[in-house]
């Protein structure tokens, strides 16, 4: 810098009329980073008066301290007064925020620029099972953030990431996890103080990777030469500029990529590899290194990868030897899987809804209870089956309803456990015909009230015929036998079947929807069903209040309405072997909120009002309706 600013002021052409001065202050250490800015800042009056237009600043800008954490402890001091602060050395991604760093300009590009040129090498060369090594500091610690960011939308796992400290007995445990996980790439984005005994730790161990390096040290020569380095495998790097920038990078492709044609002359057996492997291997191990240097592509990053020809020479030669021979990989089976990286397969376990989950007994009770509590209803019905109650909310009808009910929260019980062919007709068909019986009547039920009320005046004839003939059971036998015969065609195209799929370590055990076109034929005609239902509820929603069901079934509907609509979209969303546990609420939930909603009301007067069950109490509500009606 002392030779730059002389060079300037001793120059007529570079800034005429401009003579520079300099004051140096020592950065070099951490103890005397804020000594330094204090001094500075309070030293000659360098701290401008705010809102002054007269003022006029002796100091033009400041050169920071060369690394990211020292420039980012220091930097605030300098912004909050705006003074230019010029950083030629600190990289990190947190300096290109202008809200915390307004004043500071960089010569150097930010390390997001480093990091998505590793990202595309790894890409590249479908290295997707790597470690990230970085340093105890910012920089490492930024650039491990900014990485797994790049990752999450590739196909790229990061499988260890470890930190260096100046603690060297921990460097050991840290080469150990990388044989455990076999990890064959290691991205060691560190400073040099952190990166040189980790190495040479690496060469006394002989741990044989491949070695990606950030541009701190990727042009250490020293390290690089250093005896052994051909034991722990090829160290790459990722540099600024271009390939013929950088002094010394031709030699040491040369020195690599024979030292690596060597390796792979012994490692090569022609017998386990095909023809066109074998003319691939020709042509790397007699490639002319001068000859790869001149095909190196050229990205769009700032930062540039000096390294991709090289590193696409390499792969291929490692490709030839017989532990990396590719027609020599075997696909697991279905009931197995391996890790990125892995050379052996390993069983998967096998799930589903088993007895023994607090889950599945929480169902297994909730549809106990619900059944015991349809079977006690029917009973307390057919008990007072004369009085007014029952014979308002049904009568015959009532039986059939909690029949078809208790059918459904029979099919809770097939969710659970491994599925087989009847597990699977007896869940959802069996719930879609018998829950449209339940909701044919209520929708039946709350037309005839509402006809009663409003239309057998009008209508009389057509209720005559409505009333003898049955119409009500027509109706309901209709609507069942339409839904009989759609869950007949489901099964005979393409019904529910047992199925198993791969969930990574998983096996899950389910049940498969069948044809999706008549599965959703049926839902929507039991929502059809439910419309109607809701139509008439609301039709009578002015009646007399023992025959006002409106806000029972309004309810219960709701319930349905909702249940469903999760346990859809469970369905094009989840996987797993829970998926028949979220069906397996719904219809719970939907019986529930038929029983709450449209029984225990009537329960409630039979057994705690039994004055508000008598002909009388009825005769008088009809007669008050119907006073108030003609007024």
């Amino acid at each position: 810098m002392r030779f730059a600013v002389e060079e300037i002021n001793n120059s007529t052409t570079l800034l005429p009329d401009v003579r520079l001065g300099y004051e140096i202050f020592d950065y070099c250490s951490d103890n005397h980073n804020f000594n330094s800015v204090l001094e500075f800042l309070v030293a000659n009056g360098s701290v401008p008066v705010k809102n002054s237009s007269l003022y006029e600043p002796k100091i033009i800008s400041v050169t920071g301290p060369f690394g990211t954490t020292q420039t980012i402890s220091v930097a605030p001091l300098f912004m909050s007064n705006l003074i230019p602060m010029v950083a030629h050395g600190a990289t990190s991604v947190q300096l290109s925020n202008k809200q915390r760093f307004p004043s500071l300009f960089r010569t150097v590009p930010s390390d997001r620029f480093q990091v998505q040129a590793l990202v595309r090498v790894l890409r590249e060369f479908g290295w997707n099972w790597v470690a990230f090594i970085g340093g105890d500091d910012d920089y490492s610690r930024d650039a491990l953030q900014e990485f797994a960011e790049e990752i999450r939308s590739v196909d790229i796992c990061l499988a260890y990431q470890g930190t260096i400290t100046n603690n060297v007995s921990k460097i050991p445990a840290i080469l150990d996890k990388l044989t455990t996980f076999n990890i064959s790439v290691v991205l060691v984005f560190a400073n040099q103080e952190y990166v040189v005994p980790f190495i040479e730790k690496a060469i006394e161990r002989k741990v044989k990777k491949m070695w990606i390096a950030s541009e701190t040290w990727s042009l250490n020569q020293e390290l690089l030469k250093k005896n052994g380095t051909e034991t722990i495998g090829t160290i790459l790097g990722i540099a600024l500029g271009g390939i013929k920038t950088l002094q010394g990078f031709e030699q040491f492709v040369t020195r690599s990529l024979t030292r690596w044609k060597r390796a792979a002359y012994h490692n090569v057996s022609p017998a386990g590899v095909e023809d066109t492997c074998n003319q691939e291997c020709h042509e790397c191990l007699t490639a002319d290194p001068k000859k790869i240097l001149n095909k190196d592509p050229t990205y769009s990053f700032t930062i540039y990868s000096a390294v991709y020809a090289v590193a696409h020479a390499l792969h291929r030669i490692l490709q030839c030897g017989p532990q990396a021979n590719p027609n020599k990989c075997s696909k697991c089976r279905k009931d197995e899987w391996s890790a990125n990286g892995s050379v052996r397969c390993t069983k998967r376990s096998l799930e589903h809804l088993n007895y023994r989950e607090p889950l599945t007994i929480g169902l297994l009770f909730s549809a106990s209870f619900t059944l015991l509590s349809l079977v006690a209803v029917a009973a307390l019905f057919a008990c007072k089956y004369d009085t007014p109650v029952v014979r308002s909310a049904g009568g015959n009808m009532c039986f059939f309803m909690l029949s078809c009910l208790c059918l459904c929260a029979i099919s809770v019980y097939f969710y659970v456990g491994r599925p087989g062919s009847v597990h699977c007709v007896l869940r959802n068909p069996a719930f879609a015909i018998f829950y449209t019986g339940c909701m044919s009547c209520l929708a039946i039920r709350s037309f005839q009230i509402v006809c009663i009320f409003k239309m057998a005046s009008r209508l009389p004839r057509a209720y005559d015929y409505w009333v003898k003939h049955n119409g009500q059971w027509a109706a309901v036998a209709g609507a069942v036998a339409i839904q009989l015969f759609l869950c007949g065609l489901w099964m005979a195209v393409d019904g529910p079947q047992p199925i198993t799929y791969a969930m990574g370590k998983q096996l899950v055990f389910d049940c498969s929807l069948g044809n999706t076109y008549i599965f959703n034929t049926i839902f929507v005609f039991l929502g059809l069903l439910s419309v109607a239902c809701f139509g008439f509820a609301y039709m009578g929603t002015d009646l007399p209040k023992n025959y006002n069901e409106g806000k029972s079934i309004t309810f219960s509907l709701l319930i349905f309405y909702i249940s469903w609509t999760m346990c859809l979209t469970a369905h094009l969303t989840l996987k797993g072997k829970y998926l028949p546990a979220v069906n397996a609420l719904s219809v719970l939930s939907t019986l529930l909120g038929i029983l709450i909603g449209y029984f225990f009301p009537k329960c409630y007067i039979i057994i705690f009002k039994p004055d508000h069950n008598t002909a009388a109490y009825f005769q008088t509500a009809i007669q008050s309706y119907t006073i108030h009606s003609n007024t």
